[in-house]
């Protein structure tokens, strides 16, 4: 049996285990997910390195794989991502020497690695072409072609989260304005609906107050968002 660690990262929580491969045959085994120490990339990394420690310590392993919140290139690496400092950052140079010899690091966005499990675990078997979309606290993007993920030149192909709208002046986490992402987002939604109140709004309480004016809010996002997914079809 191949055991291999997997991590993924979110902007607040860090959820881990172990995939165990026989016989063509995957088994995953989850541990509880754990909040991520802090808001900066140090928390991230403290997160990361506590619980491969803590795999390291019951298993044998053959690999880490990553799936990540931002954006990843196609060398692995965290070009710019969730948390304060969390940009160039390369988890195979961070996590190598604690790592068995030999052991492989994969590192991919986190909508992407999901793309690529729906494709290769779809009921019924796999479709030839899958358009994934992912909307949270972010949007974004993905598609399969054929088993394989389609990334583009530079990692990015599919991410409706940064196809350019011309949404607004705001600034978004890749350095670009107008994107999806800062219209359309979970937490988008929550900073335009701040502008609007004067206060802090979630959008738990958007959604559980029937008269809310800021219900507006989502019918202009759902539009952007579906404008940007009529531009992948």
């Amino acid at each position: 049996m191949r055991n291999y660690a997997v991590i993924d990262i979110g902007a607040t929580w860090l959820k881990w285990g172990i995939a165990q491969l026989e016989s063509g045959r995957v088994d995953l085994k989850k541990f509880a997910s754990k909040r991520v120490k802090g808001a900066d990339f140090s928390g991230i990394k403290d997160s990361v390195t506590e619980c491969l420690d803590i795999v390291l310590g019951k298993y044998s392993i053959r690999g880490v794989g990553i799936s990540t919140s931002g954006f990843v290139d196609l060398d692995g690496l965290v070009r710019y991502g969730v948390a304060e400092g969390y940009s160039g950052v390369d988890w195979e140079e961070i996590l190598a020497s604690s790592l068995p010899a030999g052991a492989k690091i994969c590192v991919l966005n986190d909508g992407q690695a999901a793309a690529l499990g729906v494709a290769r675990t779809w009921v019924g078997g796999t479709p030839g072409t899958l358009i994934h979309l992912v909307v949270g606290t972010g949007v974004g993007g993905e598609i399969v072609v054929a088993n394989q993920l389609l990334r583009g030149a530079t990692g990015l192909a599919g991410h409706v989260g940064h196809f350019w709208g011309g949404y607004g002046s705001e600034k978004c986490s890749c350095g670009g304005t107008g994107c999806v992402e800062t219209f359309a987002g979970g937490a988008a939604i929550e900073r335009r609906a701040e502008a609007l109140f004067g206060r802090s709004v979630s959008i738990s309480s958007i959604v559980s107050d029937s008269e809310s004016v800021a219900k507006f809010l989502f019918e202009e996002s759902g539009e952007a968002f579906g404008a940007s997914v009529a531009c992948m079809v």
